[in-house]
């Protein structure tokens, strides 16, 4: 069978065709600019267990602008660097990412021109910064008012900030339960607030400990979202400094720490025979 010209250069452009969509679909890409850093490295960074690796570096032009890709392997969370070592964090969940700002060293200045899922992480980040001082002082401002002989006749203000810490409380909670389900940051984000939320449980609500230490055992450590989210050296700190500081004797201490350590060895075990 003889092909033509015509038939020969259709079939090398279906071929081009599908390889470029191949390409496309296997991979994202992260678009910026920042005004401020004219001609300057930038590097796309993700993470490997404990590690770090380099997925993609540029040299943004004269006026700030950079292209970066990341492919389906790379995805989780990941971090934007420059030659000075100023970062910001993006989730690689394999939507394109396009942002504008000054500089990496002014990361307010940062808008998020496309990518839903980093917009939420973003919005999530700021408004839990925010409701977190309040909620703070409002443990201790409670604490002054159910103890201290000064304040313990004002019910009314010890019920109005009670009520005003599970309101912001309620708040957070709404947002985490609202996210796109199956979406990273839907897994992300409440694993990152029990990491955080680590010290503020043991010094301030000692009623919490257990609940947590129990989320912390009950986590697949090897779940590959987990090795991809830069969380892990974080998450095992965070599980036995709470253990440290439960406000148990010694002895017990190094019970449950070994209580802990062989849930997270039969966790390892099941994900073997699985």
């Amino acid at each position: 069978m003889k092909f033509s010209l015509s038939d020969f250069c259709f079939r090398i452009f279906v071929l081009v065709f599908l390889l470029f969509s191949f390409n496309q679909s296997d991979g994202q890409t992260i678009r910026g600019v920042f005004s401020g850093q004219p001609n300057q490295p930038i590097k796309l960074k993700g993470y490997e267990g404990f590690d770090t690796y380099v997925i993609d570096s540029a040299v943004t032009d004269e006026k700030g602008s950079f292209d970066l890709s990341y492919s389906k392997e790379d995805e989780g969370m990941g971090y934007l660097v420059s030659a000075d070592g100023r970062a910001f964090f993006v989730v690689l969940c394999g939507e394109p990412i396009e942002l504008k700002g000054a500089d990496l060293a002014l990361p307010e200045t940062i808008e998020l021109m496309a990518g839903k899922e980093n917009n939420l992480f973003k919005q999530y980040a700021a408004e839990h910064g925010r409701r977190s001082r309040p909620s703070a002082h409002g443990i201790i401002l409670e604490k002054i008012y159910r103890l201290d002989s000064l304040f313990r006749s004002y019910e009314d203000s010890r019920q109005f900030i009670f009520k005003e810490k599970r309101r912001i409380q309620a708040e957070d909670n709404l947002f985490l339960a609202s996210l796109p389900k199956n979406s990273y940051v839907s897994w992300y984000l409440p694993i990152r607030k029990l990491i955080g939320s680590a010290s503020v449980i043991a010094q301030f609500r000692p009623d919490e400990i257990l609940t947590a230490i129990s989320s912390f055992r009950a986590m697949d450590y090897m779940d590959e979202r987990l090795s991809k989210s830069g969380m892990l050296n974080d998450l095992m700190e965070s599980h036995f400094w709470l253990i440290e500081n439960s406000g148990r004797s010694l002895d017990s201490v190094y019970l449950e720490m070994k209580i802990s350590i062989d849930c997270m060895i039969q966790n390892l075990k099941s994900d073997e025979k699985s």
